[in-house]
């Protein structure tokens, strides 16, 4: 062996990997083939838990609140058992304290008030806020009680200012047209500040015609305009219209049906646009608060209102169905809990023998529907009026409205915070002696920590103490270092430098960043498909992005006019290509600054420690704006022109992180090798029309070379906490961190680190040029379709044409094209578009490069295509009279794309720039899994080399050698594929980083550049094409599967120790309390939790029935373990308190742990009752055919699913020459013949003697006859189900069709194994070394 290749293939679930030499030959250790597959279960994300530990913070902090207000008030409130009856109101009367007497009051027990008179005077808690803020009272604990209530819900903190403040709509307003200004630079909306009153009027009053009503007011045509109104209005905003046609891909969405983590999460899709849904959805929210409060004061009052309405509604309501209905049909509206949302359900409650019994409740919007059918159903209606007044109010969304309501959650704190000084006021004029607790009360209510500051204590916090001492509303600021706290929790959240290890990375409005963006994007820029020079690129950067916040085609355009490039009637014509849709980078946070500082900026960005940069920097780390100034004016507020321009400067927005670290831009030096100067990438990107990826490419300089050599400077050794920080999905990171395992085992094994390693990128370009590739295709057609003449015979067709048949790309084409084929012009018959009469063509052939994207597509007539050949430009003698015309109406009418029309009008022959294009795509990767992969990989093995394979590329491959892939039968395709990454990454590696002159042969200009023939020539190194000699090994090697490892991630279990939900008592499934050390721990009074999540398995000897010994295999609990903390016997207590005298013989079995069960091979997967469940773990082999024809069944079933198939034949045909010879079918013969086989497999006695195997074989059998007789489509569906048991992982099988279960071929055993044949076997991440264990 000379060399040694390592290939991966690594995905969310799974890692296949492989090990050759250059031969492509499977390397041996521990005398075994070296390629082996690990799976493991895909890791989730840290949403579900955020938002758990955010809830449990608030609940936490909500309650401390409260503990500082009861301290506050103790002192003054003579009742000594007030306070305790409140804490203890949740229990039963026997469990409370013992001072208590067994008093079932939780609120008043006075002789002559008691809870029963108190809601009396005060149904609800905002009559009682109301009094306190209008009647002079003398009882204290009024006082508490309606403070409690503010302090526990005192509303959100999203607005700043007073009443006054967060009741004005002009502030939004002009914040709106700021945001509006910062994006859109030209044609930016514009909405008029004074007439906001009139907005809010028209926004509060008016119903469905409010919509145009704003836009006759503010004037408004634009898309743009006219999407922002609709957000403000509650409708549905289109964010393609609103961002002026990006976004295209992201659905609509309307401001009411998002909660505020769904919004938030939309913030990275939207990134620095997010800032204007932010300012739509506040003028939203506003408005939706207006209407709360309808007009009143305070929030007090209107609730109140909205009790008394309630309560007319109800009497109302009541009265009507009393008179108008049958008594069972009233019990059914107002008393039965079920499955129908009525009032019991709306209310969440409904009375039974004097008892309240709970239910569930109905939303608003749940409720409504079903009381509107229940009015309209009813039969013996005499009061016809009354009825159309609750139908109509129904359809008003008035009727019988709640206090409680989603919306109360849009109320700003100050609405609370008026109504709780009034209180304050108020107790302080009647109790004197309250006075000196106001303070500290208001202290309570604003009392926030921040998010930035998290935890403030425990081994998981990063806040910085400026002082030690117990923390409280009043002494925070003097204790916690707020800027610091802020800085290590947004450092916590950053990523590092994608390229230099350790780097922190820079903010994405970093000048330095922003202008790496702008040159890596516009360096490509090319105008009328020719690359333009240095100095133009240059004078575009200098003249039209450093003064101007948004950088168009037209702005462009008129610099060339300008400089003389072109003329106003060129202007017209020209096309601006070498960039993916708009210039979206821009100079925003110069020009920001700029405005504020002046020439300062310029003079200032030059030095080594950046004043800019450094309140750029402030910015993105604090959201507090208090924070920023205060460092600014620390640090820099002796400069008398920062001193002068604070409170703008303040007022600055900048957010996120970007990729690249400032070392790696403008620090790290490398050579140009031409000239011996030293250059940073920044200076390159500058100098030059080359993008980073070609920079680090390109062998003029060394950036390779320092890259490697900064890195080789810091520690080798990886941890995970190393695959944490990387720019990459949460996803993937197990599979990043078992890959690196996988390796390490293999290189350790083999006694060497690989030549190369090569690193599957799955990213690819095929998606571009569809923009309805998610949206409607038909919809985006038709809407174009409406600005052409003399069309209307296509207009009707594809009218009457479904998304689903638009999704075949043949008659998109057809669509797109108009009819027509591209080459001739000719008209295209429709109903012979599947034949042989028309072609697909790429427009720049394959033979130069592999896009199949649309952009490189086009429908022709196959003899154009036959002429054509691989030949590019398009040859003249194919091309009709008119058909230039044709495609620049196309063009002009947005159904093709720039590149399309420049690809098909190209005359110029292909020179050496656009082969050196061609190779260089070769080359670069956008993949950032694969790029985070393999900086790691060259961290650790410095020395070997670091190769991308691209998905495509293998597929290409295996289409050609005719090797099968089929992901249904087993996970072995994985290794394959791991090892195909290295034979054809080998193969294009080896000829895409060569000297250009090996393309050049006999005088015979780039004579083998051919992409289509690289594997069926000889490639010096990579590929034999002699006698198929490297073909012919890499088919044997693939028919190997039998020699690939499998082997299992196992793990413990940890996180939530149990459903969330709390069971009532009468629930049977309960098995764990609500709360441990205190009455609620009685499960059989106050319900629990059920569903206890599983860490680990144990296998345990005990005592059974008439005292034997018996094996068992049980789940121990999330929260046994949780308890080891502070009691190492927590697991042997805990099966000693339902098994007889436990002795622990294996005390750890982890999830997915594989064993062999009376021979079969099996993962223990989880508990139910008194069962274990496991999955199989036997892989199924087959063979290419069999593999073929199940993705054939795939086909049938995906054609059923599209409804595209007709569902009583007899016969599906998958697979066709050329010659329409058939060369696959899906039959009754072969399906039959594949049921038969699924049979033989389960009789072959691989399943061992496997109750559950067994079961299923007999279900297949038994329904054999069921089978034969069903239709083909069924037939392949039913086989397709059968299937289903064979793989290692949790599906169940649908075995309906042929008479069996539902859920099929799930693996039970019994918990009790005394009987049962068990080994536990053990195997290394690659499967090298194997041990097994017999229980």
């Amino acid at each position: 062996m000379d060399k040694f290749y390592l290939g991966m293939d690594i995905g969310t679930n799974s890692v296949g990997m492989a090990c050759t030499d250059e031969e492509y030959s499977l390397l041996r250790a521990n005398g075994k083939d070296c390629w082996a597959v690990r799976l493991f279960d895909e890791s989730e994300t840290a949403v579900k838990r955020r938002n758990f530990r955010t809830a449990r913070r608030r609940i936490v902090r909500r309650r401390e609140r409260i503990k500082f207000l009861q301290g506050v008030f103790a002192p003054f409130i003579d009742d000594e058992t007030f306070f305790i009856r409140l804490n203890d109101s949740q229990y039963y009367p026997e469990d409370k304290n013992g001072l208590l007497n067994g008093n079932k009051n939780n609120l008043f027990a006075d002789k002559g008030y008691t809870d029963k008179d108190f809601h009396k005077e005060y149904p609800t808690i905002f009559h009682l806020r109301k009094a306190l803020m209008t009647q002079p009272i003398e009882d204290l604990r009024l006082y508490y009680l309606a403070i409690h209530h503010i302090i526990k819900y005192r509303g959100h903190f999203l607005f700043e200012g007073g009443m006054a403040d967060i009741r004005d709509i002009t502030k939004l307003i002009e914040n709106l047209n700021a945001v509006c200004g910062d994006l859109f630079d030209e044609d930016a909306p514009n909405f008029d500040v004074n007439k906001s009153h009139e907005a809010k009027e028209i926004l509060l009053t008016y119903g469905k015609d409010k919509q145009k009503r704003l836009e006759s007011l503010f004037g408004v045509t634009s898309n743009t305009g006219k999407e922002i109104i609709k957000g403000i209005c509650g409708y549905t905003i289109k964010p393609e219209k609103l961002f002026a046609g990006n976004y295209q891909e992201e659905k609509s969405f309307s401001f009411k049906d998002l909660t505020d983590e769904t919004f938030e999460a939309m913030r990275p899709t939207y990134s620095d646009d997010f800032s204007l849904l932010e300012s739509i959805r506040a003028i939203y929210n506003f408005v939706t608060f207006e209407k709360l409060l309808e007009g009143k004061e305070d929030i007090s009052s209107a609730m109140i209102d909205l009790y008394e309405k309630h309560k007319a509604d109800l009497r109302l309501l009541k009265d009507f169905v009393l008179n108008n209905a049958t008594r069972e049909e009233y019990n059914s509206l107002f008393k039965v809990i079920g499955k129908e949302n009525n009032y019991a359900k709306y209310v969440g409650f409904t009375k039974k023998g004097g008892d309240k019994k709970k239910a569930t409740p109905a939303q608003y919007d749940e409720f409504l529907p079903y009381l509107k059918k229940f009015i309209t159903s009813l039969t013996q209606v005499t009061d016809e009026e009354t009825k159309e007044k609750i139908l109509a109010e129904i359809e008003a969304k008035t009727f019988l409205p709640k206090i409680l309501h989603a919306d109360n959650g849009l109320f700003p704190h100050q609405v609370n915070e008026d109504e709780l000084n009034k209180i304050l006021a108020n107790m302080a004029k009647i109790h004197p002696e309250t006075e000196c607790i106001k303070d500290k009360i208001k202290k309570i209510f604003l009392y926030r920590i921040p998010y930035f500051v998290g935890p403030l204590a425990g081994a998981n916090g990063w806040a910085v103490r400026k002082a030690e001492g117990k923390i409280t509303p009043w002494n925070f600021d003097e204790i916690i270092d707020k800027a610091q706290s802020n800085e290590n929790f947004m450092r916590r959240m950053t990523n590092m430098c994608s390229y230099l290890y350790g780097e922190e990375v820079l903010p994405k409005a970093s000048i330095i960043y922003q202008k790496y963006n702008v040159l890596n994007q516009i360096n490509k820029l090319k105008i009328n498909d020719k690359p333009i020079n240095v100095a133009l690129k240059q004078d575009i950067f200098n003249q039209l992005f450093l003064t101007k916040k948004k950088v168009t085609d037209n702005a462009i355009k008129d610099l060339l006019v300008r400089r003389g490039i072109i003329s106003e009637e060129e202007k017209k014509t020209i096309i601006i290509s070498g960039k993916d849709g708009q210039l979206n980078a821009t100079m925003s946070s110069y020009l920001q600054l700029k405005d504020i500082l002046g020439d300062f900026v310029d003079e200032d960005i030059q030095k080594e420690d950046s004043v800019c940069e450094k309140i750029i920097l402030w910015h993105t780390l604090n959201t507090d704006k208090n924070i920023v100034v205060d460092l600014i004016e620390r640090n820099f507020g002796k400069i008398q022109i920062i001193k002068d321009n604070l409170k703008q400067l303040k007022g600055l927005v900048f957010k996120d992180f970007g990729r690249l670290s400032k070392r790696f831009l403008t620090e790290m030096k490398g050579v140009d090798k031409t000239t011996g100067e030293f250059v940073s990438i920044l200076d390159v990107l500058y100098e030059t029309n080359e993008n980073l990826n070609q920079i680090l490419f390109d062998e003029r300089y060394n950036f390779g070379d320092v890259i490697k050599e900064e890195n080789g400077e810091k520690q080798s050794e990886i941890k995970y906490e190393d695959i944490e920080k990387l720019y990459v999905s949460p996803a993937v990171r197990r599979g990043i961190w078992q890959s690196l395992k996988m390796a390490d085992e293999y290189i350790q094994a083999i006694g060497k680190t690989p030549d190369k390693i090569f690193i599957e990128v799955t990213r690819e370009e095929g998606v571009k040029g569809d923009a309805g590739r998610k949206s409607s295709r038909q919809k985006q057609l038709l809407e174009k379709y409406k600005t052409i003449e003399n069309i209307e015979l296509l207009t009707e067709s594809l009218t009457n044409e479904s998304d689903l048949r638009l999704r075949q790309e043949r008659l998109y084409l057809y669509y797109r094209q108009l009819g027509r084929c591209m080459y001739s012009g000719e008209q295209i018959d429709l109903d012979s578009l599947n034949t042989n009469q028309y072609d697909v063509d790429h427009i720049l052939p394959r033979t130069y490069i592999k896009d199949d994207s649309l952009d490189n597509k086009v429908l022709v007539k196959r003899s154009c295509n036959a002429t054509k050949t691989d030949r590019y430009p398009i040859p003249n003698e194919i091309l009709g009279k008119d058909v230039k015309k044709h495609w620049e109406l196309l063009h002009k009418k947005d159904l093709i794309s720039d590149t399309t029309y420049k690809r098909l009008t190209r005359t110029k022959p292909l020179d050496e720039d656009d082969y050196n294009d061609f190779i260089n795509r070769q080359k670069t990767i956008t993949d950032q899994t694969a790029k985070a992969v393999a900086e790691l990989l060259a961290q650790k093995y410095p020395d070997t080399k670091i190769v991308y394979s691209k998905a495509k590329n293998v597929s290409d491959f295996k289409s050609k050698a005719g090797l099968v892939k089929c992901r249904e039968t087993n996970d072995l395709h994985h290794a394959k594929d791991a090892y195909l990454n290295i034979v054809v990454g080998n193969v294009y590696d080896t000829c895409f980083s060569t000297p250009m002159s090996m393309f050049r042969q006999d005088g015979d200009k780039w004579r083998t550049y051919n992409l289509k023939t690289l594997f069926f020539r000889n490639i010096n190194g990579a590929w034999t094409s002699d006698d198929n000699k490297t073909l012919v090994k890499v088919k044997e090697t693939f028919k190997k599967q039998r020699s690939i490892n499998v082997t299992r991630y196992t793990y413990c279990g940890k996180g939530e120790f149990y459903n969330q939900t709390v069971y009532p008592h009468d629930d049977t499934g309960v098995n764990a309390p609500r709360k441990s050390g205190s009455p609620l721990k009685d499960c059989a009074k106050y319900g629990g939790y059920k569903s206890q999540n599983t860490a680990y398995f144990a296998v345990v000897e005990s005592e059974g029935k008439k005292g034997k010994i018996i094996k068992t295999i049980e789940a121990v609990p999330v929260l046994v373990t949780y308890n080891l903390k502070n009691n190492p016997n927590a697991v042997q207590e805990y099966f000693e308190s339902y098994l007889t005298n436990p002795k622990i013989l294996v005390p750890k079995l982890k999830i997915k742990q594989l064993i062999k069960y009376n021979g079969m091979p099996c993962y223990i997967a989880g508990t139910t009752g008194i069962q274990i469940i496991l999955h199989n773990g036997v892989q199924m082999f087959t063979d290419g055919k069999t593999d073929e024809y199940i993705n054939a069944l795939l086909k049938v079933a995906e054609m059923d699913k599209n409804q595209t198939c007709d569902k009583d034949a007899e016969t599906y045909l998958i697979k066709t020459n050329r010659f329409k010879e058939v060369k696959l079918e899906v039959n009754k013969q072969n399906n039959i013949a594949l049921y038969d086989e699924f049979i033989n497999r389960l009789s072959s006695g691989l399943y061992g003697k496997m109750g559950s195997a067994i079961s299923y074989l007999t279900n297949l059998q038994s329904g054999r006859e069921i089978f034969i007789n069903l239709t083909t489509l069924n037939q392949s569906l039913a086989l397709l189900q059968t299937l289903k048991f064979f793989k290692c992982n949790a599906e169940m099988a649908d075995l309906s069709l042929i008479g069996g279960a539902s859920h099929a071929g799930k693996i039970y055993i019994s918990r009790d194994i005394t009987k049962a044949e068990v080994v536990l076997v053990h195997q290394s991440p690659c499967g090298l070394t194997l041990r097994e264990q017999k229980i």
